[in-house]
């Protein structure tokens, strides 16, 4: 059946309907119901696209949102089916993949509407579709936009479709919403100051809380983009100590290390310079396991979780017989650390404590473990199994050293830099 020669609203909505039922893109059925579209009237199109973005952003199980789109076939049959609204979502975002071109204006259009939900539906699928030529029009909107959640909805956007040329305008955002915050502390919520900072930023005062996590979403966004916390607290730096440190605290702690997989883990440590190889262990979990170091002095680190905590076990063997004992001391219980001077090795061999303890060496790894994320560490000395999940992973010989720290996010590159280091000086001087 061919739809071109006319071009009614029923008609586009028949095209959706095979497309969201056909599994893939490349089949020649998905392709025909294309080319059908293609060779319509476009604004019809654009039109029937534009109803089904905001029907499904606004649907609610069993629930069929008024007023309804022309035969919205997904969203209704969805409805019928009694799907839930992830479902009905993900059907809509499997449709519109496959006219991403058609696509493209509607969803620009919809990521700036009023209502709050479309804004944020459309946003994510020009995520999900890395649709990079909505960069410039995300970024005026961003800028001109009179709604706090839209922005809130853009700065997300931005940050997932990875273009660092719009690092400056979200550095901007972040900064306005955290002076705000400043302010709105400042001031307990009623001086003019605040007021105006508030009608600058187009912030509804009744509504002002569901937006309080723009600041943090700009953060995110700003470290998706390439930025490193080193480079973005100085612009913080004249801010309260206490919000300084909040931002500090989200910026060091966005890549949570328990969940990451070992693999991803791996890859890490070879993008820092580290020869790594997964080892087989037995273990099923994605997230644990033993990666195994090549020409280090460093042999294995094993990756283990325990609650919301990430183990993280360095294996050095053949240490010589020299060294009996090793711990790493600190300030108080929960390594809240904001001076390398805090830190201290202790050990019966003064060669050793000599080398470990010197301002430079301390300070590779204080800077490396970062603010309130080493939570705790432990350290032995000679023939040790160790075990996860119920798996013996490794078992170590009689001179090795074994360092065990507790970390919630990864650790930069400097750190395991720092640590084999630290494993040099104990093999040069067992």
């Amino acid at each position: 059946m061919s739809f071109s020669e006319s071009s009614s609203p029923s008609q586009v909505q028949q095209i959706f309907n095979i497309l969201i039922r056909e599994p893939d893109s490349k089949s020649q059925t998905a392709q025909n119901a294309v080319k059908e579209l293609e060779n319509m009237n476009r604004t019809v199109v654009e039109t029937e696209i534009s109803k089904t973005i905001r029907s499904t952003a606004t649907f609610k199980t069993k629930r069929i949102p008024v007023p309804i789109p022309l035969l919205a076939i997904p969203v209704v049959a969805h409805v019928k089916l009694g799907k839930d609204e992830k479902e009905v979502w993900s059907s809509t975002a499997h449709l519109l993949s496959f006219i991403r071109d058609l696509a493209l204006k509607p969803l620009l259009e919809a990521s700036i509407d009023s209502d709050g939900m479309v804004s944020y539906y459309a946003t994510m699928l020009l995520s999900l579709f890395g649709e990079k030529r909505a960069v410039p029009f995300l970024v005026q909107t961003l800028e001109k936009s009179p709604y706090a959640n839209i922005r809130r909805n853009l700065v997300r956007a931005l940050g997932e479709l990875g273009d660092p040329s719009v690092v400056p305008h979200i550095l901007k955002t972040a900064i306005d919403w955290w002076n705000l915050d400043v302010v709105s502390t400042a001031s307990l919520f009623s001086n003019k100051k605040y007021d105006q900072a508030v009608k600058d930023l187009g912030i509804d005062k009744n509504r002002e809380f569901e937006c309080d996590g723009m600041k943090f979403e700009a953060l995110t966004a700003l470290l998706q983009l390439g930025c490193s916390p080193k480079e973005l607290l100085p612009s913080f730096a004249n801010y309260p100590r206490d919000r300084y440190r909040k931002i500090g605290d989200h910026l060091m702690g966005t890549f949570v290390l328990d969940k990451m997989t070992l693999l991803a883990f791996s890859d890490f440590m070879t993008a820092s310079g580290f020869k790594s190889k997964i080892m087989e262990s037995g273990v099923k979990n994605p997230t644990k396991g033993v990666v195994k170091l090549e020409g280090f002095n460093v042999n294995y680190v094993v990756k283990d979780v325990s609650g919301n905590v990430a183990k993280i076990i360095f294996v050095i063997e053949g240490i010589g017989k020299r060294i009996d004992s090793l711990t790493l001391k600190h300030k108080d219980d929960y390594f809240v650390l904001e001076k390398a001077k805090e830190l201290r090795w202790d050990t019966r061999n003064k060669m050793l404590a000599s080398e470990l303890n010197s301002q430079l060496e301390l300070t590779k790894l204080w800077s490396g473990i970062g603010y309130r994320n080493l939570v705790w560490s432990t350290i032995g000395i000679g023939r040790n199994d160790i075990w996860v999940d119920g798996n013996r992973v490794l078992q170590t010989k009689d001179d090795s050293a074994i360092i065990v720290h507790g970390f919630h996010r990864l650790p930069p590159k400097e750190y395991f830099d720092a640590i084999e280091q630290v494993a040099y000086h104990i093999r040069k001087v067992g």
